[in-house]
């Protein structure tokens, strides 16, 4: 591999096409008769797709989104700027629509044959729904027209024209051709949410402009810092939507907690311990906390009852109440109108906490038509599974979908009418205790919350049931959520960067991204993969290096597991990893801490925290092999949380499956969940 600077240079390298060669292809291209043949083809299908009325409702529809007025405005922009920023509020259309346009007008002056795009999602769910969407409404199935791409899945064919991808298939592609030959349109969905891949992505593309003049790159986001992108692609035009909602009422946690009268039980998981305050769990300034005391007692003025205040007092907001979520949810369904209810949770376990509770609530059940309309939505669901998300539930049945964070932007479930809001998300972070890299619960920013409200107001006036006090909205939150760049250890990302063999080195490239992470952090990268062996006294890929930059976990991790399969002690090095990855199983009461630390020690051998959770782990596969009642009895004695081991074991999977895909194991992976 060459160097992206060195495009145009000379080498001999085929996995990469010149800037000329790519030009040479776009002059043959715009005189191909076969080419032009394909065009007009396709200009006589759109005709006939529009005359014919198989798509008149769906026309409609696209018709009365704020999008579809400014279509001229937004052609003209893309045209004549190679970047193009779009700021839309929630709504507008701006993530179905605007790939058509371009499309479409590309087709209306004969070019739709030369006209391919690629749109990123954040996540593979988006980029598999907004794909149906799309299609659905060009009347077609996915894979024509338009299509999709993820890992591990891909739907497309020679006439996909529109191919949604995850950012991280696009950035994968970068790698082998840095050029994006025969790509005439980047359309970057969500770059608001400032992941380091999108990061990553937004310096190469910035890279790629000079040498392909005709590729034009459309930054797309609901919450857009425009001036800041603007400025970062210089020249860029910048063109605004409208949204579209009806209003949304809100209700902060004194209104939940006065409505349905909710009183926590003293000494419970969800009560303040300690002099926490603010819901931050501790650490909280003083001021912070006198004034969320002085926000509390003057509720009383406001009309709020004695006991909503003194239940306030006692509750922290930084423990997620599932009790006081399913009170809330059968009030909804008991005494408001209908409408789907779109629950934000941080992750799958909560997600399936919650999902297990309002199975077992007889108002809640009844409601969802006996748990067929509750939806557990989280990224790990099949396509397929995906697609009742978005059904809509027949009779007085209401629909109840409890979600991540994958729910908040790109993809739309056009029915709810009421949002409940725990206002935790789930972010990369780093843990000082074991110096890796996990995914760490946080508060949400105001911006992200303010996304969430909108999904209530789609179809009528919606309400947004917000689990947190007014006081933790407006003191606590960021205004925006830190970008990842600037809060997550950098090794795999400076992996990633030699494997693309960028020109400047890794601290060259990382002073080119939007928002640069600190020096400290960066030559901290470095030793970090110097010491484990990925990096030489050079900054270039060991061959161990390359390996671990094919696989998307923390570089110390990735290396126990390629240890753990080359010397054939993979199964044991997968559960290790795996804890290490998220948390430990063991759970320890205030009330029976000796008990619970009695337990543990009896699955520890000489003294190892690591074969500790192996022992308890590999106890627990045991254990549920007889059946659920001996599972949960066998972590109730030993004090395991069962909904961690799972995690445990997805997570094996997860990690199985990579190595498969990068070449280590034979067959399917044969991770399991099992020994």
């Amino acid at each position: 591999m060459r160097d992206i600077g060195d495009i145009g240079g000379t080498g001999d390298s085929a996995a990469r096409s010149t800037a000329a060669a790519v030009a040479a292809a776009e002059t043959r291209a715009a005189n191909d008769a076969t080419i032009a043949a394909e065009s007009a083809r396709m200009r006589a299908e759109l005709e006939r797709a529009r005359d014919g009325g198989a798509i008149a409702t769906l026309m409609g529809q696209r018709m009365r989104l704020p999008a579809w007025a400014k279509t001229d405005e937004l052609l003209a922009a893309v045209a004549s700027h190679q970047v193009t920023i779009v700021a839309g509020e929630t709504g507008c259309g701006k993530t179905t629509q605007l790939p058509q346009f371009i499309l479409d007008d590309a087709i209306a002056r004969g070019d739709g044959a030369r006209c391919n795009l690629i749109c990123t999602q954040p996540r593979r769910i988006s980029a598999t729904s907004v794909a149906a969407r799309v299609a659905a409404e060009r009347g077609e199935s996915v894979g024509k027209t338009v299509g999709y791409k993820i890992r591990l899945e891909s739907v497309a064919s020679s006439s996909t024209r529109i191919l949604f991808v995850t950012t991280g298939v696009l950035l994968r592609r970068l790698a082998e051709d840095p050029l994006l030959a025969g790509v005439s349109h980047v359309v970057v969905d969500e770059v608001h949410e400032r992941s380091l891949d999108s990061d990553f992505l937004l310096v190469l593309l910035r890279d790629v402009l000079p040498h392909r003049p005709t590729l034009r790159v459309v930054l797309m986001s609901a919450t857009l810092n425009a001036g800041a992108f603007s400025a970062y692609f210089k020249g860029a035009a910048v063109a605004q939507i409208p949204g579209f909602t009806y209003p949304v009422q809100e209700h902060y946690l004194e209104d939940i907690v006065q409505v349905t009268g909710y009183s926590p039980n003293p000494g419970s998981d969800v009560c303040k311990r300690g002099g926490k305050g603010s819901g931050g769990g501790g650490g909280v300034d003083q001021s912070l906390w006198n004034a969320e005391n002085d926000f509390t007692e003057k509720l009383a003025s406001r009309g709020y009852l004695d006991a909503t205040i003194r239940s306030l007092k006692m509750l922290d907001q930084s423990v997620i109440n599932y009790d006081l979520g399913l009170k809330l949810l059968e009030h909804i369904c008991a005494n408001e109108a209908a409408g789907a209810i779109l629950v934000f949770m941080p992750g799958l376990a909560e997600i399936s906490k919650l999902h297990d509770a309002c199975v077992s609530s007889p108002v809640v059940s009844k409601a969802c038509g006996h748990g067929k309309y509750l939806i557990a939505l989280h990224s790990t669901l099949s396509t397929a599974e995906q697609k009742v998300v978005f059904e809509h539930p027949p009779g007085d049945y209401r629909k109840i979908v409890i979600a991540t964070n994958i729910a908040e932007t790109s993809i739309t479930i056009d029915d709810v009418v009421y949002v409940l809001d725990f206002g935790k998300c789930k972010e990369n972070g780093y843990d000082p205790n074991t110096r890796m890299q996990m995914l760490l619960e946080q508060w949400v920013s105001r911006a992200s919350a303010k996304q969430r409200r909108g999904r209530a107001g789609r179809v009528r006036a919606g309400r947004c049931f917000r689990m947190y006090t007014r006081f933790v909205h407006e003191r606590v939150f960021a205004e925006h959520t830190m970008p990842e760049i600037k809060r997550v250890p950098l090794e795999g990302l400076c992996l990633q960067i030699q494997l693309q063999r960028m020109s400047g080195g890794i601290a060259g490239f990382l002073g080119k991204a939007l928002e640069p992470p600190k020096e400290d952090s960066i030559a901290s990268a470095i030793k970090t993969l110097r010491q484990i062996g990925a990096l030489d006294d050079k900054e270039n890929l060991t061959p161990l290096g390359q390996h671990l930059a094919a696989l998307p976990v923390d570089v110390r991790v990735g290396k126990m597991l390629l240890y753990g399969a080359v010397l054939g002690c993979l199964s044991p090095v997968l559960t290790i990893a795996a804890v290490l990855g998220g948390r430990s199983p063991f759970v320890a009461p205030l009330e029976k801490r000796d008990e619970a630390d009695a337990a543990k020690r009896a699955f520890a051998e000489d003294q190892s925290d690591h074969l500790a959770t192996l022992n308890a782990y590999n106890a627990w596969v045991d254990a549920k092999s007889l059946g659920k009642a001996a599972e949960m009895a066998f972590t109730r004695d030993n004090f395991l949380s069962f909904r961690t081991l799972e995690g445990v074991a997805d997570l094996r999977n997860q990690f199985s499956q990579l190595l498969h895909e990068a070449g280590f194991l034979g067959g399917g992976g044969g991770g399991g969940s099992g020994r």
